[in-house]
């Protein structure tokens, strides 16, 4: 491992929001580390081709003896948009689909003069987070369907309806028949026409959302001197010449600093939902040919 880091974007996930929190009434900075060590285990990151090897620089000590050169490195940079040198990408996944909630739906009967809760449907936002940094989402309306009525008034004709947005409300003549109860389900509520695009609308905010925007690998350069970390390899690999490459085909070298990576989404009451919990996502550099 070299000193460096992994910087990422991660631009912020919009909030559920509280476009479908309704009543239907009846009626988502690096430090450079000074430091190395030789070896570092990492479960996730993002790993991109490089030429190490010619970033490397070698000062002989004069001695005659192998072991009291240097080893120094010039500064290595691999950004996202370099999509020739991009290798491959292990994120942390969320286990499994991860409910979060997006809204409530309440029916009310405003005929008694007073609201009347009858019953609520929960709007359930459902994602998972995949190996690659995007996002899959879906939308439903959940609930059990309920049912108003009112008091049959003999002077009246009466027709119960459920003032969904849009709906058109029923025009009785003195010769109707009465309509004294009517039913809403999550079905009713998920094919409107105006609630169905809010839900499409807030699903839209997440699936295909790409969480990694911009990502930069950078190792750090440093002066040839026999103490560094690359000098130390080298007499580890007791290199035979100077000429000798570090680095062989296929070797990795991580960055110092990982990229702390993590999903979450604030629910329509604002609170925290965790898709992914946070972990370390490091840069690697792997030798080319």
């Amino acid at each position: 491992m070299l000193g460096g880091a992994l910087t990422a974007t991660q631009p912020a996930l919009s909030d559920v929001g509280q476009t479908l929190e309704q009543d239907i009434n009846m009626l988502v900075v690096d430090a450079t580390r000074l430091a190395a060590t030789t070896e570092q285990d990492f479960d996730y990151f993002i790993k991109v081709n490089g030429d190490l090897n010619s970033r490397v620089t070698y000062v002989s000590a004069g001695t005659g003896d192998l072991n009291d050169d240097a080893y120094g490195f010039s500064e290595f940079n691999c950004a996202k948009t370099d999509t020739a040198s991009f290798n491959s990408m292990l994120l942390p996944t969320s286990e499994g689909d991860k409910t979060v909630s997006a809204g409530l739906i309440n029916a009310k009967n405003l005929v008694t003069g007073s609201a009347v809760l009858l019953g609520t449907f929960q709007i359930d936002l459902t994602v998972s987070a995949s190996s690659q940094g995007i996002l899959t989402a879906s939308i439903a309306v959940a609930g059990t369907s309920r049912t108003g009525s009112v008091v049959d008034t003999n002077l009246k004709a009466q027709a119960v309806y459920w003032n969904l947005p849009g709906a058109t409300a029923p025009i009785p003549t003195a010769i109707s028949a009465d309509s004294l109860s009517a039913t809403i389900t999550a079905e009713n509520i998920a094919i409107n026409s105006t609630i169905l695009g809010q839900l499409n609308t807030v699903k839209n905010f997440y699936n295909g959302h790409e969480m990694l925007s911009a990502w930069n690998i950078k190792l750090n350069a440093f002066d040839a001197v026999n103490t560094n970390v690359l000098s130390k390899h080298a007499r580890s690999l007791a290199l035979t010449s100077p000429f000798t490459p570090v680095f062989s085909a296929g070797a990795m070298v991580v960055a110092g600093t990982p990229f702390s990576y993590s999903v979450i989404i604030k629910d329509h009451l604002g609170a925290d939902q965790t898709i992914v919990a946070a972990k370390n996502v490091y840069g690697v550099v792997v030798q080319t040919a």
